[in-house]
């Protein structure tokens, strides 16, 4: 029997959607699996990890509120310690697999909110990224405060299609549960908020907008205690604040969406030009005479005003706050882009919406063979080698660490009886304690205790364990000349940077060693691997040797 060619059209959707369908729950079992992966690989706790652990350990959200990070992601981690599944290392890993997991589940919600479509494009460029899995599944803040802008964007939505107080109770929730994940995901609520209120305003829904922009008003409410800490370590936040550039911004977004070499980054800013364009024809067209209904114009305006405004707004926050590009923070950020990117293409025609498909299933293709090679290594081997000097050292016997944040996963893990430090020392190695660094940093002779434990170790017959990163045993093998001493920060090119004098201070116990360590022995191990975040070399010196 002939189709007539409505008939024919709506059998083609029929199709479409069938194989969108196919392909977005094959992407995510796939993911899934990558997740799971990396479970089987992660092994120890790296430094930031610990730090979180040891927050969630105090016993009061004052105490934990101290961090760099709110408190949501600490009240999780001593929840899921209180109902017991925290009894070892494999036990907190798997919190956050879960929270990695419920990110894909959380791109599907959004999807669904904006279009009733599944989420290709989020799975394809976004879920599958291996620094997504990584960093997302990190026990720190990025992977749940992804999560909750997720959620946040779906809430949009739905006050959006169906506005009242409701959907914005639920819409405040979100804002405020996003915004106590990570602080920088202010941002991206205020762009999402925005982008919804600039569809309300269209439409001249005045009580709409100002629901939205209520939830975003409590949000930011909920910050205001923070202030108290932030005020308090200012001078601590001038050694945080190493500075950076706008190339270096774009360099590390560059780093974080193109994590296999291939053709991501391309894909992205077109995703991400087409949006933007969307939106701004979706401006032109004719409000629509229901202003309970949504249409794929107005979609198409939320999506592409929160990413423009979310994607200006986090570069020049991340600018302003002159912290290291890293690419665990644009995590949120290119959950934002993605799921911006599903919402608007949602509205595209039969025609454009199999590029759509095809393109994702490329892209699918191409990150698995990196997400193979990503996925299967340890994040740390601190852990590995605080076993091993616990194993073998003597209470006589004295341990060193460079650099200084190294001690946080070391002091996790160290269950020996040889006493050790780090470089500097500091008294405290539970959590990043830039307070205490800063001090050691306008001391004088910092260094001068752990040099003279060193020479007594030494000059005993007794042994000095040094753990250092892989670049500083290249230099202990070539030899170094003696130090160069730094006058107080801030330093005229470097300002309040601690990488100078932690590069000084390790280089005055490189050149002890090497002058005078009787002999010098590298420990075999798993050098040639490549770690995650942590790879150190574990080096023996036994004995004195005076110089001639």
């Amino acid at each position: 029997m002939q189709l007539s060619p409505a008939e024919s059209s709506l059998q083609a959707e029929f199709v479409r959607r069938r194989w969108v369908w196919i392909a977005a729950v094959t992407a995510s079992l796939i993911i899934a699996g990558f997740h799971f992966d990396l479970l089987a690989h992660a092994g120890g706790f790296w430094r930031d990890e610990v730090n979180l652990i040891n927050v969630a350990g105090h016993p009061s959200l004052h105490e934990m509120s101290g961090d760099s990070f709110p408190v949501l992601m600490p009240l999780l981690v001593k929840c899921w310690t209180g109902i017991g599944l925290a009894q070892s290392d494999a036990g907190l890993r798997l919190l956050g697999i879960f929270i990695g997991l419920a990110i894909v589940g959380g791109l599907w919600i959004a999807s669904f909110a904006a279009g009733r479509t599944p989420p290709v494009i989020g799975l394809a460029l976004f879920a599958l990224n291996s620094n997504v899995i990584i960093f997302g599944d990190s026990l720190r803040g990025y992977g749940l405060g992804a999560l909750m802008i997720a959620l946040t964007f779906a809430a949009a939505c739905a006050h959006l299609k169906r506005p009242g107080w409701p959907q914005a109770g639920w819409l405040a929730v979100t804002t405020v549960l996003s915004v106590q994940a990570l602080f920088h995901n202010a941002i991206l609520v205020g762009a999402i908020c925005l982008g919804a209120m600039a569809v309300c305003a269209r439409r001249k829904n005045w009580l709409a907008a100002a629901q939205i922009g209520a939830a975003g008003f409590l949000a930011a409410a909920s910050l205001l205690p923070y202030f108290v800490h932030l005020a308090a370590g200012d001078g601590t936040l001038k050694v945080l604040r190493v500075g950076n550039s706008w190339s270096g911004l774009a360099s590390g977004l560059v780093g974080a969406l193109d994590f296999s070499a291939g053709p991501f980054v391309c894909i992205w800013v077109l995703l991400a030009v087409l949006t933007v364009g969307l939106a701004a024809a979706a401006g032109l067209k004719k409000i629509p005479n229901d202003p309970q209904a949504v249409s794929k114009a107005e979609i198409r305006l939320f999506a592409g005003t929160t990413l423009l405004v979310a994607l200006a707004g986090f570069m020049g926050f991340l600018w302003l706050a002159a912290l290291p590009e890293e690419p665990w923070y644009f995590i949120p950020l290119m959950l934002l882009l993605a799921v911006c990117f599903d919402a608007s293409c949602s509205t595209l025609s039969n025609r454009a919406g199999k590029f759509v498909l095809a393109g994702s299933g490329l892209i699918l293709v191409l990150s698995l063979p990196a997400d193979g090679r990503h996925l299967n290594f340890c994040f740390t081997n601190v852990d590995a080698w605080a076993a091993e000097i616990a194993g073998k050292a003597s209470p006589d016997d004295y341990t060193v660490v460079t650099p200084w944040f190294y001690g946080i996963t070391f002091a996790h893990y160290y269950q020996g009886p040889a006493p050790w430090t780090t470089v500097p020392p500091l008294t405290d190695h539970s959590t990043h304690r830039y307070d205490l660094l800063r001090e050691q940093m306008l001391a004088t002779n910092t260094m001068q205790p752990v040099l003279e434990k060193i020479t007594a170790t030494l000059r005993s017959g007794h042994r000095v364990w040094f753990l250092c990163p892989v670049k500083v045993t290249a230099i202990l093998r070539e030899g170094v000349p003696k130090p160069r001493m730094l006058p107080s920060p801030p330093l005229p090119r470097t300002g309040w940077s601690p990488d100078p004098y932690v590069g000084m201070w390790t280089s005055q116990v490189v050149f002890l060693l090497v002058n005078n360590g009787r002999e010098v022995h590298i420990v075999d191990g798993n050098q040639n691997e490549p770690y995650i975040t942590e790879q150190m070399d574990l080096l023996i010196i036994d004995g004195w040797r005076d110089t001639p």
